[in-house]
This record gives C-alpha cells, sequence and structure tokens, in this order.
C-alpha cells in the first residue's frame, strides 16, 4: 500500500534505509511528475527543466502508533528550516492510514559513522583532522541554525551521528 501511496504522489520506493521512532525510512526516487509538491518539481526538473531522478528519503508514520502528535510537530518544525547544513523537507502527504514526510537524502543513509568506516576501510586510521574539522563545522553550523530557530534537538548523541 506504502508503494502504491507513494508512487501516486511521484515517488517511487527502493528499500527501507532506517528504521525510527516513528516509522521506517525509504530511500525513494522522485520521478517528474506534475504530482509532486511545486519545490520538489524545481528539484527534480532543475533550473533548466531538464527531468532527473532524484533520491530522496521518505519517513513513512502509521498513524495508529503512539506520539503522532510528536511526529506531526517534528515534520511541522523541519517544513519551516532552510539552511544548508540542516536537512531539507521537500514534500507532505497524508493518506487515511499514513502520514508521508519526503526529504533530502544525504548518502550513507544520512550516518556519519558509515562514512567513517568506508573511510577506515584498508587505511586502519580515522578520519584526517581536515575531514573532522569540515563535518565538525558542518554540524556546529546547523545546530546554531536550529537553536536560533528556537529549536533543541534532544537527540544529539553519538546515534545521529553514527
Amino acid at each position: 500500500m506504502e508503494d502504491k501511496e507513494c508512487r501516486d504522489r511521484g515517488y517511487f520506493l527502493v528499500k527501507t534505509i532506517a528504521t525510527g521512532k516513528f516509522g521506517d525510512i525509504k530511500l525513494a526516487t522522485a520521478e517528474d511528475s506534475l504530482r509532486l509538491s511545486f519545490k520538489m518539481r524545481l528539484l527534480v526538473l532543475g533550473f533548466y527543466g531538464t527531468p532527473k531522478h532524484m533520491q530522496v528519503a521518505v519517513k513513512i508514520y502509521n498513524k495508529g502508533k503512539p506520539n503522532y502528535e510528536l511526529f506531526k510537530r517534528e515534520a511541522d518544525m523541519l517544513r519551516e528550516l532552510n539552511h544548508c547544513n540542516v536537512m531539507s523537507v521537500y514534500d507532505f502527504f497524508n493518506t487515511i492510514d499514513r502520514t508521508y514526510l519526503v526529504m533530502e537524502y544525504c548518502g550513507m543513509n544520512g550516518r556519519l559513522g558509515e562514512f567513517i568506516q568506508q573511510y577506515r576501510a584498508g587505511r586502519g586510521v580515522g578520519l584526517a583532522e581536515k575531514v573532522v574539522r569540515h563535518f565538525t563545522h558542518q554540524l556546529v553550523d546547523g545546530m546554531k541554525y536550529v537553536h536560533k530557530c528556537g529549536i533543541v534537538h534532544r537527540l544529539v548523541c553519538v546515534s545521529i551521528l553514527s
């Protein structure tokens, strides 16, 4: 059912990439379609109107689960944010049983820990200081923006970094 609901909106689910507190997060492709939100159509078509298939992350929340209000509040907050170091929300839609949040796909399932493991493979060493500085700057810059917007991320810990 999730596949059909997403396909009807122009998103084609590929695979589950994570399971979170509020539901599954799936990798999807966004196709050029009039059913896509205006913001998403601009991203898929690009500046010159050339269609491309764009990867997105789709967070799916089953409305029957507890904490729906928390999920909705998280979605509403994320939709208002606009910063290069904070994951973008492109679309948000509801069906009878589910709510969908279509977000920027950050690659590597968005997990810094997976990036570090791939980087270390065969080298046996951690990240170079220059790379660590780069990621730390991005993290602090994004958190500074979120705090300036009056939002406190309660899960700033190893789990969101690894």
